[in-house]
């Protein structure tokens, strides 16, 4: 990776396997070890919503963790078992790294990944 103002990597993950999608430690468990296998610092507690009104194929967990370098994000459904997750930081990381953490944590049939360098100035 070169020098930018940050890095975002986008990976939406279907048919993950869905107890693990559903399971609020494990979803914090996943957010601690993405925070230690890319070296960064939280900023705060995690913040963890269990959203059950309106479309029941949206229901499920969303999460926000802040960073000292910006933030890890994720939606997690629990119908369909598909998983939505953001990681934005001006610190370098690992992306292989990240995506074996989410094998790991959600074990999902397929992964788009997608990541972009953030910088005003390109």
């Amino acid at each position: 990776m070169r020098k930018s103002w940050g890095y975002h990597l986008m990976v939406d993950c279907s048919n993950c396997n869905k107890a693990s999608v559903k399971d609020i430690n494990n979803i914090k468990k996943f957010i601690n070890s993405v925070v230690k296998c890319c070296k960064m610092k939280k900023l705060g507690d995690l913040k963890i919503e269990n959203l059950q009104s309106g479309n029941s194929a949206l229901f499920g967990y969303c999460v926000t963790q802040f960073i000292h370098t910006s933030s890890i994000t994720g939606h997690f459904m629990d119908i369909s078992g598909d998983a939505y997750i953001d990681i934005f930081s001006c610190k370098e990381f690992n992306i292989d790294d990240v995506i074996k953490v989410i094998n790991n944590y959600f074990h999902p049939e397929k992964m788009n990944k997608h990541f972009i360098i953030r910088d005003a100035n390109l």
